[in-house]
């Protein structure tokens, strides 16, 4: 009987041991998606004007310089048309906006994502004919 009770103790470990690891090992399988926190200093403006129009690209990065998705970004112009004012970053952290100006002139540009802060680039943008 001792031999029968330590074979079936020695194989209720072993069941219990592959168990635990085959448990374990899962949950350091999953993932969790990081929360990313825009910052100001990494995001910015980058302007490509062609004739009476502007292509404004505002790119919001976290403090890793990576691209935060889904956030509220508006844009203003002294000088033309924002279409749209306010759109919200894809996937790569990007918002795009068209500015449209009714003729030749400068306008300076600003941007900022909602509720947080103001993109800390100032860029200008030359409409010509």
């Amino acid at each position: 009987m001792d031999k029968k009770l330590s074979f079936l103790v020695l194989v209720f470990f072993l069941v219990l041991g592959t168990f635990a690891s085959f448990v374990l090992q899962r949950e350091t399988r999953l993932t969790r998606a990081a929360s990313q926190v825009p910052e100001a200093l990494q995001s910015f403006m980058i302007v490509s004007a062609k004739g009476l129009e502007c292509t404004i690209n505002v790119i919001v990065r976290d403090s890793a310089q990576k691209g935060v998705p889904s956030k509220e970004v508006c844009v203003t112009s002294t000088f033309g048309s924002v279409s749209p004012s306010c759109t919200t970053t894809n996937e790569s952290g990007i918002a795009e906006v068209t500015i449209t100006a009714p003729s030749a002139g400068t306008g300076n540009i600003s941007a900022n994502v909602t509720g947080l802060f103001d993109i800390p680039t100032q860029v200008s943008c030359l409409f010509t004919q």
